[in-house]
């Protein structure tokens, strides 16, 4: 017998807070701007020191800390200075990855096979996924 069912052979009740059919799974969708992680860090990334100091305050460890970074510079900046600083002076593959991957583009990983792909059907499969080329579309 099913789980859905009990010995009396009835469908179980959905409960109340279940997705109805059709419903979507993120009914408010993504968040307005201002809101995401992606717009804080780049809002945040964007202030200079002074900016920051006036937001946060200056009273706090982390004001005084702050406050003895260079004025007028974007915090961005600040920031990739002391990413290359920590890379010239303890050097780590994680730190290296993530800024090459940041910069450059993440490598691409490439497979070798070597010896015979042998599956039966391949190709007869792949032309119906991809179609066979030869059709006339577009012309």
């Amino acid at each position: 017998m099913s789980a859905n069912r009990r010995t009396t052979g009835s469908k179980r009740k959905a409960p109340r807070t279940a997705w109805k059919p059709g419903q979507s799974g993120n009914p408010g969708g993504r968040p307005p701007d201002g809101e995401s992680w992606a717009s804080v860090i780049k809002a945040v990334s964007d202030m200079n020191v002074d900016e920051i100091l006036a937001f946060i305050g200056t009273a706090s460890a982390l004001g005084k800390k702050i406050g003895r970074l260079p004025r007028g510079v974007q915090v961005k900046y600040l920031v990739t200075a002391r990413v290359f600083a920590e890379l010239m002076s303890a050097p780590t593959a994680g730190l290296w990855t993530g800024l090459m991957d940041r910069a450059e583009g993440k490598v691409r990983e490439q497979i070798q096979i070597d010896g015979i792909l042998n599956v039966e059907n391949l190709i007869g499969t792949l032309n119906k996924v991809y179609g066979t080329g030869n059709d006339n579309r577009g012309k």
